[in-house]
């Protein structure tokens, strides 16, 4: 593939179609009146559509179809890469069916241990816990199964929570999928997966083309979107580098999703304090906490943006480095990821406090 090819390829024509796609569900949506809700937790008006995971999720089905037709030497050659694919259905399926008609949160668990069952039965899986500048390694047995089913059920909800402001999530996906197209490179996974990674980075910018718009979004990406794309970064790191052992290890994984991840324990652990059912949302996430303390969306997302700008650069130093470097990079990252949440949450508690 030449650089004229791939810019062709695998950059304009998912990031073209993504944005044709996403601008007939907006027609579609706006003739059926498929808006998102207001109010609650909602931090939005007016009626604005919420099914801009299909847009994207079509142009990347027919750009990957046309790479795979167009160039031979880039088809996805393992035959266990259809669990994937099958279980990325499911979980598309599942968040459509929410948007339109609310799917109880009980029916999305099931749905979801569906499709990591499937991913965890094609292979893949974190298969042991290892740090290098420790020489630390834990070949797992059976816990292997029981870590990646709740990683994926974890990460895939965990994305979904923190699609709460324009441009938030896409750019969280964007982002580290950019991130594991570098991974991969360095470990030495196959192109052909890389090529994948790169389109799907790209027709999320065609999605956000319209979620980014100003004065306000177009359109969301709503569950159908969230959940397919929490479901594709919870799987990334579980693709195979050519020794066997999947390409990122789970504490590497977990850094990469840091900002997400501590999200979700702090609306976990905030609703168990409280006294309050798990699953039952509020207006104290990250994005909520930002906002409350003085920046509005626009700035919330530019502080979010350069702290995964930050995560991303330095976890992949880390991965590549490995060594003592990674250890002190790994450290340095977890204990800033938690200053900022405390200093957020105390910030956040004196506002409320004086109300």
């Amino acid at each position: 593939m030449t650089t004229i090819q791939f810019i062709f390829y695998i950059i304009f024509l998912p990031c073209a179609l993504s944005t044709l796609f996403v601008y007939l569900v907006i027609l579609f949506s706006k003739k059926h009146n498929l808006y998102d809700e207001t109010g609650g937790r909602k931090i939005h008006s007016g009626n604005i559509p919420r099914i801009g995971g299909v847009g994207f999720s079509v142009a990347y089905i027919i750009s990957s179809a046309v790479l795979h037709f167009r160039f031979p030497e880039f088809q996805v050659m393992h035959s266990n890469f259809f669990y994937i694919v099958l279980g990325g259905g499911i979980i598309f399926l599942m968040g459509l069916w929410d948007d339109i008609k609310n799917c109880k949160a009980i029916y999305k668990l099931f749905f979801q241990s569906c499709a990591a069952i499937l991913v965890i039965y094609g292979g893949y899986m974190f298969k042991k816990i290892s740090f290098g500048p420790s020489n630390f390694v834990w070949e797992m047995g059976v816990e292997a199964y029981i870590i990646t089913f709740l990683w994926i059920i974890g990460i895939t909800n965990a994305i979904n929570l923190v699609d709460g402001i324009d441009g938030q999530a896409g750019f969280l996906g964007f982002s580290v999928l950019l991130t594991y197209a570098a991974i991969y490179f360095s470990v030495g996974v196959s192109n052909a997966v890389i090529m994948r990674v790169f389109i799907l980075a790209f027709v999320v910018v065609g999605f956000l083309f319209f979620n980014l718009s100003l004065p306000s979004a177009k359109i969301f990406m709503g569950d159908c979107g969230s959940q397919i794309l929490g479901f594709v970064l919870a799987i990334l790191p579980l693709v195979p580098s050519p020794d066997g052992s999947e390409s990122s290890g789970v504490i590497f994984a977990s850094v990469i999703l840091m900002l997400p991840i501590f999200d979700t324990f702090a609306a976990i652990w905030r609703r168990l304090r409280e006294k309050r059912p798990i699953g039952e949302g509020d207006k104290y996430h990250l994005h909520h906490k930002l906002m409350l303390i003085g920046f509005n969306a626009r700035g919330a997302l530019g502080v979010f943006v350069i702290l995964q700008i930050i995560i991303n650069l330095f976890a992949s130093i880390a991965i590549v480095s490995q060594g003592m470097n990674a250890l002190i990079i790994l450290i340095g990252l977890i204990l800033v990821g938690l200053l900022f949440f405390t200093l957020i949450h105390y910030e956040k508690e004196k506002i409320v406090n004086k109300k």
